[in-house]
Formats: structure tokens, sequence, C-alpha cells
């Protein structure tokens, strides 16, 4: 088995699609896999064609399935290759055919073109998918995985119980039969006005779509890390070769907490042993100053921390330059387009939303900083359950992602946004 992990969206609700051997195979081995693996699936898409529709294998598959699948999808493919008459006439003989096959047994049939829809795909062709069939097919998939399958399932239970409690002896079973016939119609028919609220609730947050990287870490902290860091590659050799640098650093008074500590992982200690003497000698100075004029008496403490960070000041200066040039694109297309709006954190959309004058922006910025959360959370809680259900093997780069990614969302970069309790407390 090879798997293999897409960032599609359809994916990342927990989906697992199984492309099995297949049927019909001159390896014995490859029919029997695929038979085999019948009673695992929530789902199955059995895909034929236009070309040969419902081969016997194929039907005998189905006529197999029935016993142990609840819903089955019948996808008819290569409806680009046939007229609209010769469509409508091979679609009815599938219905039918798998209608009878099925005994009655949930069925939908769908009508595709895989090779019109990956170019609709890839060409951001709504209008072309759909035509393809492909975007009905998805929308009709995940809405009976996400609305229809826990009521097959809790009716299955109901349907595995009920066959337990008649082998019982005459009579012990009566009431337990009763009670479980009446919560299977419950089930059943408990779901309709969910499906309903759920289309609602997707209908009113449509107005905002990820692409399908999903939520990526903030794009003005990369830029700030990236240029702190060069700017630190440099400053550190200055530091320890140039005493004019050193110079003016003891004045400056150094950097700040934070950026000192970035500063001692660049640095090397000779490089730190030559660079900080005139710092602390300079500190050194101060402290007796104000020990012998009389103002550890009078004066406040939070005077000694007072620093003039260089790579503060080059921090600053990157996120203006980024903000201003986001805004700038926006004011050029006219609107905050998709695929062109970088990932924020929350204090870096605060700071973006200053610079932003148009209401609908500002409104879009919200909303896809609220999804962006949403979708963040939901990865957080499917990598807990997973984790506490013991299918840790199951989790996706996504959900593995989502600790560290939920809290930059809401801080900051650890190397950027932590500068500002430092910075307040100044």
């Amino acid at each position: 088995m090879a798997e293999i992990q897409l960032p599609a969206e359809i994916l990342r609700r927990g989906f697992f699609f199984i492309d099995t051997p297949g049927l019909g195979s001159a390896i014995f081995e490859n029919s029997q896999t695929t038979e085999r693996f019948i009673p695992e699936i929530d789902v199955l898409i059995l895909v034929t064609s236009y070309e040969s529709p419902l081969t016997e294998d194929e039907i005998r598959y189905l006529r197999q399935a029935s016993a142990s699948v609840r819903a089955v999808f019948v996808v008819v493919n290569k409806h680009d290759q046939v007229c609209p008459e010769s469509r409508q006439e091979v679609l009815e003989y599938v219905a039918k055919t798998a209608e009878s096959v099925l005994n009655g047994g949930i069925s939908k049939l769908f009508s595709v073109s895989a090779r019109d829809g990956l170019a609709a795909k890839q060409a951001n062709n709504m209008e072309g998918l759909r035509a393809s069939g492909i975007l009905g097919f998805e929308e009709e998939l995940v809405r009976f995985l996400t609305a229809e399958r826990s009521r097959l399932f809790l009716s299955a239970m109901c349907d595995r119980l009920l066959a337990q409690v008649e082998s019982l002896p005459d009579g012990d079973g009566e009431h337990l039969a009763s009670s479980l016939t009446t919560l299977r119609q419950q089930i059943d028919g408990s779901t309709e006005g969910k499906d309903n609220q759920r289309q609602s609730v997707a209908i009113g947050s449509a107005s905002v779509q990820l692409d399908s990287r999903g939520v990526t870490p903030c794009e003005i902290c990369r830029g700030v890390v990236h240029q702190v860091l060069d700017f630190l590659r440099q400053y550190q050799y200055d530091l320890s070769t140039r005493p004019e640098t050193q110079e003016q650093h003891a004045e400056q008074g150094g950097f700040c907490p934070q950026h000192t500590w970035h500063y001692e992982q660049v640095a090397s200690p000779r490089g730190t042993c030559t660079a900080y003497p005139r710092l602390l000698n300079a500190v050194a100075r101060k402290l007796r100053a104000m020990a012998e004029n009389g103002s550890a008496e009078s004066e406040p403490w939070h005077g000694l921390m007072e620093s003039s960070c260089p790579a503060c000041k080059v921090r600053w200066e990157t996120e203006d330059k980024m903000v201003r040039s986001i805004v700038l694109k926006a004011q050029k297309t006219g609107e905050f387009q998709q695929r062109t709006l970088p990932a924020l954190c929350l204090p870096h959309l605060e700071l973006l939303l200053r610079h932003v004058d148009d209401t609908s922006v500002r409104q879009y910025l919200l909303l896809r900083e609220a999804a962006m959360m949403e979708r963040t959370a939901e990865d957080m809680q499917r990598y807990a359950i997973k984790h506490d259900a013991l299918r840790r093997h199951l989790v996706s780069k996504e959900e593995n992602d989502a600790p560290l990614l939920g809290l930059q969302l809401l801080t900051g970069h650890r190397n950027v946004n932590a500068i500002f309790t430092i910075r307040d407390i100044l």
C-alpha cells in the first residue's frame, strides 16, 4: 500500500479514499484484495465508463457489496465522449441495473468527465468544473459523509442489535426489540432538520474561502524573522571587530532583552567577549553614579533597562514596509484577492487594519482571520481526538502543525511578537 497526502479540502475533513487494485484483473490477488476490503468502507464509489457501463465484474462486485455497504455512488466517466442522447440512454440503463442489484439500497448516480474536471480545476474555471459533473459529485459526497453517515452508522448498529435480540428465547427480547425499533425510527427521522441547518451555516460562511494550502504562518512574522536574522549576522561581526560599533552599541544601551538572546544564538563566545565589555562597563558606571549621587532612594529603577535596540528598529521598518506593500497591492487590484492575501497573526492583523480605510476590506480581513482560526481549531480538535483514540498514525500534516499554528495565530511568531511585552514595559 502507498499512502499519498494531498492539500485537498475534501480530504482535510478526515476522509480517506482507498483506490482498490480493481476487479477482473489478470492477477487473481488484485480482485481478491478488493473483495476482502468491502466490509471496511463507509461509501462505495464504483467508477464505470460510457464505453462499457457496468461490466459483469462490476455488477458482481455491486451484488457482493450490497450485503454490507449501505451507500453506493455509481460514477459514469467520460461523458465528454458521447452525445447527450447516448448519455441519457446509458444513465437510464445504469440506474435501472444498479437499483435491481442493490435491492432498493441507497444508490446515487453521477455523470462526469474527469478529464474536463481536471482541466477546469487547473484553470480555476468554476463553470467548466460544474459542467464536468465533478463539482456536483464532490458536493453530494461531502454532504452525505458529513450529514447522513452518522445516521447510517447508528441505524446499522440498531440492525445488528436487533439480530442479536432475535436470537434470545421467546419473550425475553420482545421489550428490547420494541425499544430498538423505536430508536431506529427516531434516528432515521432526526437528521433532516440538522442537514438543513448545516447547509445554511455553509451558505452563510461561503463568502470567505481558504485556498487548498490551508492556514499558513503569518507572512509578516516570517519576513521580520528573516530580516532581523540577516541584520544580526552582519551586526555581530561588526560588534566583534569594530571598536566604533562597540562604542555606539554601548551608547544606545545594547539590544532589548529579546534580541540580546537572538544575538547570542548567532555570535560566538569570543565575539561576545569582544563586543560587550564596553556596554557592561558603561552600565557599571551608571550604577556607580546612581549610588554616589543619592539616586538609590529617589529615582525609579526601570530606567536601568532603557535601550535603543537596533534590531527592534529593523523589525519595525520591516513591518511597516510589508504592511504598506499589502495595502498598495490591494489598492491596485481593487480588492483583497484570495490567492494574493498573505496569512496574518492577530497582532499584525491589527496593524494592517490601521492602514485600511475601506470598510468592506476590513470586514473581509476579519472574516478571513475568523475562518483561519476556526479551521485551525478544528485541526487541533482532530489531533486530540486521534491522539486519545490511539489513532496517531492517522494524523495529517495539517493536524500535526495545528498546535503551534494555533498559538502563532493568536500571538505571532515567538521571535517577533514577544517584543511587544518588553516594549510596553520599557
